[in-house]
This record gives C-alpha cells, structure tokens and sequence, in this order.
C-alpha cells in the first residue's frame, strides 16, 4: 500500500514516489467525506496522493489563520503531484469554490495532467472540465489508475478493501452511462 507522501515529506523535507506518481486531489471542503473515500481507494491502489487534511504543514497553516503559509502548502504539492483529481460536484460549481479553480489552473500551468471525477447529479461543467478528462464512475477511475501505475486491472481491483469501495460507492457510482454535456 501507498503511504502518503506530505507526511513523508513533512517529516524529513524530502519526497521519494515508490510509483512515480503523485495524485493532488481537489476538492470542497463540504465534499470531504467523498474526498477521503476517493484518496483512500487511491492509496489503496497503489497511488501516492497529496490530500490536504493529511499535510500537517498545510493543518498547521490553517489553523493559524497563515495566508502565506498555507498557499506556500499548496503551491508545493502542486509542484510534487503528478496529476492532479478534481472532484467536480454541486459544492464546487459557480463561485462556491475558490481554492478547486486555483489548484485546477496552478496544475494546469505546471503542466500536471488534470483529470475531474464528476458527481452523478451534474448535467453541466465548467469549460476547463470539458476540456479535459472526465471520470463518470468507478469504472472510469479504475481504468485511469491502471494507465497511470501500468498494471492489470484484475490486480487492480483486488487491491481494494471491500469496505473502502462501498463507501465510495455512496459518492461514486459502479457504472453509468457517460454525460452529455452542452
């Protein structure tokens, strides 16, 4: 299993990715039950992941009130991840969101591949989700971790701890059929 890298790297101040890849994941802060439910799958998978509830620096920053210190946070998992995984959901849509644009173009500028896990509900994105990848299901993310670690999907999915892929099925549907979107 995966162990997270920012607690790796707030302890010793270096970064080692047994896979090479490092997922930032993006998301609301009223959406941070499906956040953990999707960084735990990605752990459990075998996927590094940068998860801000897991950066002590970043809790530290927030918690006292520190502007400088917790964009600094930030802007350094966006330089270590990868890729990055924005949650798009009904929380992050219009002006609810201002940290979800801000990763999306600061991963975006750093050349990171972007790639959205889109809530069921949505029938409309963003244009910076349409021109990118969209991950409508398990199915789809499944298949995406698979290119990134370069390994069978029947191994794959037997990486996942039946507990953590039914929580996420609350937020992430098994299949469904993909979105049309205008």
């Amino acid at each position: 299993m995966a162990s997270n890298v920012f607690k790796r790297v707030a302890r010793s101040g270096r970064i080692e990715l047994p896979s090479g890849v490092c997922v930032f994941i993006s998301h609301k802060s009223e959406d941070k039950p499906m956040a953990r439910a999707v960084a735990e799958a990605l752990t459990e998978m075998g996927v590094d992941i940068y998860f801000d509830e897991e950066d002590e620096l970043l809790t530290a920053a927030a918690r006292r009130g520190d502007a400088e210190a917790l964009v600094t946070c930030i802007e350094d998992g966006l330089d270590k991840c990868t890729h990055l995984l924005g949650l798009v959901t009904s929380n992050s849509l219009g002006s609810k969101s201002w940290w979800i644009p801000y990763e999306i173009g600061g991963a975006t500028g750093r050349q990171k591949e972007c790639v959205h896990l889109v809530e069921v509900s949505l029938d409309r994105v963003p244009e910076f989700v349409k021109i990118s990848r969209t991950l409508n299901d398990l199915i789809d993310l499944r298949r995406w971790v698979v290119e990134l670690l370069g390994v069978s999907s029947v191994g794959l999915k037997s990486r996942l701890q039946p507990s953590t892929e039914r929580t996420l099925k609350r937020f992430v549907p098994e299949a469904r059929a993909t979105l049309e979107y205008y």
